[in-house]
């Protein structure tokens, strides 16, 4: 059999070596470390002769300890950037509101044992009694949560250990989103940081798209995670 080349291919970058990088999951009630998430990520571009960038995104996640049992995910992502500046992960066309939302450090008003009260958190109202919340998805930055928030009020069981594990990574991923994104803007010497100038920067390459790069996989490791809590509430009754 004869392989013929791809013709509407005019550029491609060769596949960036994987670079790691991990961050330490801190429980909030004793304020000791309870685990580790180690992320290998790699990107590679391509460019097509009508000028759309096709960027494959590929990342390996293990967490370990944070209840976690050492577990490892690996995922791929196909971002589309068109000529005319149309957005596409994973086949979803970007908004332009999605596009030009920036990266702000919010913080959260409400007391909780642990994780953000605006996307998945547990409270300990009486000794070994939890109050449990969570929302099925977040934007880009984990700024709001969307969709219909639950909860469950339970007594301390596995699913509850399972869900503070979420929590607390969920907790872990939007505060290197902000030490990440703090590191970007100085990097490419911007004033605002959108879900555009992320995308756009690990599609360019160089080295600020290693931070960006991280960025993005910390976004979507914590979508993983609040995905899996959610789950837990939905199956609670």
């Amino acid at each position: 059999m004869i392989s013929l080349p791809n013709n509407n291919v005019i550029a491609a970058s060769a596949a960036t070596n994987n670079h790691t990088f991990s961050q330490k999951i801190y429980d909030i009630d004793t304020g000791f470390p309870v685990g580790e998430i180690k992320t290998s990520v790699s990107s590679n571009t391509k460019e097509l002769s009508d000028g759309t960038k096709i960027v494959t995104l590929s990342k390996t996640v293990t967490i370990s300890g944070n209840n976690q049992n050492n577990k490892t995910k690996k995922s791929v992502d196909t971002i589309k950037i068109t000529p005319n500046g149309e957005y596409f992960i994973n086949g979803k066309k970007l908004s332009k509101e999605e596009l030009s939302k920036p990266l702000i450090n919010k913080v959260s008003s409400k007391a909780q044992s642990g994780g953000l009260s605006w996307l998945t958190s547990y409270n300990e109202i009486n000794k070994d009694y939890y109050v449990l919340r969570s929302y099925p998805d977040a934007d880009f930055w984990l700024d709001k949560g969307i969709g219909k928030q639950l909860t469950w009020y339970t007594k301390g069981n596995y699913k509850v250990s399972d869900f503070k594990a979420y929590a607390n990574t969920v907790s872990s991923c939007r505060s290197s989103l902000i030490t990440l994104g703090s590191t970007l803007l100085a990097e490419l010497g911007v004033a605002v940081l959108t879900v555009e100038t992320v995308i756009g920067t690990i599609s360019a390459g160089g080295a600020a798209a290693i931070t960006a790069r991280e960025i993005y996989s910390q976004s979507t490791t914590a979508h993983e995670a609040m995905a899996n809590a959610y789950s837990i509430l939905e199956n609670a009754y």
